[in-house]
């Protein structure tokens, strides 16, 4: 046991004799994202987070916190390293992996793979104890398919990183409905009292989609297929050492159950694997746009939650109604007559505000790539943005519908232009249209992914008026076990949001990516000549990065305008009265 300990430590010794020939020290690293941590952020305001930020910054005298990357590998622990130099600080196994982790000495590992901390954290600053106010940085995280779970470390200072800075950890011995966390946590600030209170009280959670396989499972081979996609909102001032609980005087997590379709599920996997927030202007939780794997897309609107945290509830709170029943905002299905498909969303909806206070457009594409049958899936996968108006009217008043907005018939259908290969849509304006005919007004619009097996899986980046999208066109893979895939490929998008329509042809590249990356090219930057009033046109030139095993890889420039110098002037003829 103790050698065995020693080669996962890194000790090498024993290396091609009793235990397995490592080409490296560290396991591989698939889907787990990479996240970085430096200077505590400047968007929280509060007289006691000023005071905890200056701390931070006065780390190692005066220069401030040890800039950190944090991401977990397939050897069974959360590494975090140095920012500048490469040297590892710290790494922790959670404490399910506990049962794993002789299997990675095995000689017979390289043909028998397995997921480990293959989760992606998030890190960022949270207020953890009130009277008096504690905060600390604070990293959540998941293991992907390594196990049913989630954990909270406190990495306010990364070189100083012990077992008591263990915050917690939450697995599905704690609630049933926890399952292989696969999408990434956030942290994020909820309002908990009444909305006619005052003042306004927050608390700060760690909320985690429940992922997918979410069923009880008896450690005999009997599993309980009862699980439905939830939201959990885990405390994080939960006090150490205490019992996790959802019920009494004094909750210390809450779960929101989404609705599931018993009969969908007999044929199609749910689950519920990423989310975005829209923020309010104290920088709390407004509402929360999720995705599921049958293909319904949900806002949760906890402004309407005006009972405070009893209202954390789908009926009758949360979400609009159809019926007894809640109603997504609007449900993916592709055009197969009469029977449609389902598409299952996976990515996190991106969120754009609309022309008014109270609208949003709710960006986002569908398809997954989790289980075996999915490699050689050939149904048609779309990308959509759809308008939500703020208000919880539907466009039909059939009791039959499935969503506020009614399906594609309500939408502007998005095509490829055969001589540009621009992918265009008719102008259109955004509304609530309450028939399919009446095309004054469309909800939104669509695109079918054109090539075979392609779908969007990872999340888009948002550059002004416009999204980038890297579809996932899989490739032939060998065995479930072993990571011998034989490539794949993906296709760039990058769509005018207003318009449903590509600014730029769309790049096909014979590589596997993820979430795109944007960069500001400082250097491109112009100005328009001043105009009577002061104002210029700053032009400001966005690069789009793909991200893959090939390295970073230029991709296309997007341009957008804003508006500079003097926004406004009056003249005040009176001004000697005035004073």
């Amino acid at each position: 046991g103790k050698v065995r300990l020693d080669y996962l430590r890194g000790k090498n010794a024993l290396e091609g004799t009793i235990f397995r020939l490592r080409n490296t020290l560290m396991g591989d690293v698939v889907n787990s994202q990479v996240v970085y941590s430096g200077k505590p952020t400047t968007t929280i305001r509060s007289s006691t987070y000023s005071t905890f930020a200056t701390s931070i910054n006065s780390l190692n005298s005066g220069k401030g916190r040890t800039p950190v990357v944090f991401v977990g590998a397939n050897d069974g622990m959360l590494h975090a390293f140095a920012a500048a130099t490469g040297k590892e600080l710290f790494a922790y196994i959670p404490s399910w992996m506990g049962p794993k982790l002789s299997a990675l000495t095995e000689p017979s590992y390289v043909n028998n793979h397995q997921s480990y901390v293959d989760g992606s954290p998030v890190v960022a600053e949270a207020l953890v104890s009130q009277s008096p106010d504690v905060w600390k940085t604070v990293l959540v995280a998941g293991t992907g398919a390594g196990g049913r779970g989630v954990f909270a470390l406190d990495v306010t200072d990364p070189d100083a990183f012990s077992a008591n800075k263990v915050m917690w950890e939450f697995t599905q011995a704690d609630d049933k409905d926890m399952g292989y966390v696969v999408g990434r946590p956030q942290i994020l600030k909820l309002r908990t009292n009444a909305r006619n209170l005052s003042p306004a009280e927050y608390r700060w959670f760690a909320v985690v989609a429940s992922g997918v396989n979410n069923y009880t499972d008896d450690g005999a081979g009997n599993f309980s297929d009862t699980g439905a996609p939830a939201l959990f909102l885990m405390a994080l001032d939960k006090a150490a050492g205490s019992a996790w609980s959802s019920t009494g005087s004094a909750p210390n997590y809450y779960k929101i159950m989404l609705p599931v379709n018993n009969t969908l599920k007999a044929t199609m996997a749910p689950g519920l694997v990423n989310f975005s927030a829209a923020l309010g202007t104290g920088g709390e939780v407004a509402q929360i746009y999720a995705g599921d794997l049958h293909g319904n897309l949900w806002k949760l609107d906890f402004e309407l939650a005006v009972n405070g945290t009893v209202d954390w509830i789908m009926k009758d709170r949360l979400s609009p109604m159809n019926g007894s029943n809640p109603s997504p905002l609007y449900v993916a299905q592709d055009a197969v007559s009469p029977n449609p498909n389902r598409q299952p969303i996976t990515m996190a909806p991106s969120l754009i505000q609309g022309d008014t206070r109270d609208s949003t457009y709710v960006a986002f594409g569908t398809g997954k790539y989790l289980e075996a049958a999915d490699k050689n899936s050939t149904k048609t996968q779309s990308i959509y943005t759809v308008f939500d108006d703020g208000t919880a009217k539907a466009d039909s008043t059939d009791s039959n519908r499935l969503s506020l907005i009614t399906g594609r018939d309500r939408l502007v259908a998005s095509v490829t232009d055969t001589t540009t290969k621009l992918v265009t849509a008719p102008a259109f304006k955004w509304g609530r249209p309450k028939t399919a005919a009446d095309t004054t007004q469309r909800s939104g619009w669509y695109f079918d992914l054109p090539n075979f097996g392609e779908r969007q899986i990872s999340n888009a980046a948002s550059v002004g008026d416009y999204l980038v999208f890297n579809s996932l066109i899989p490739g032939a893979s060998g065995s479930a076990n072993t990571c011998t895939a034989s490539g794949g490929s993906n296709v760039e998008y990058i769509f005018n949001v207003d318009k449903g329509g590509t600014s730029t042809v769309p790049k096909l590249s014979n590589t596997l990516t993820g979430e795109p990356l944007v960069m500001d090219l400082e250097g491109a930057t112009t100005y328009s000549s001043q105009d009577n009033t002061g104002r210029r046109i700053k032009t400001i030139v966005k690069q789009t990065l793909r991200n893959s095993a090939d390295g970073l890889e230029p991709t296309s420039k997007i341009s957008i305008s804003v508006i500079a110098g003097r926004l406004s002037w009056r003249q005040i003829n009176n001004y000697q009265d005035l004073k």
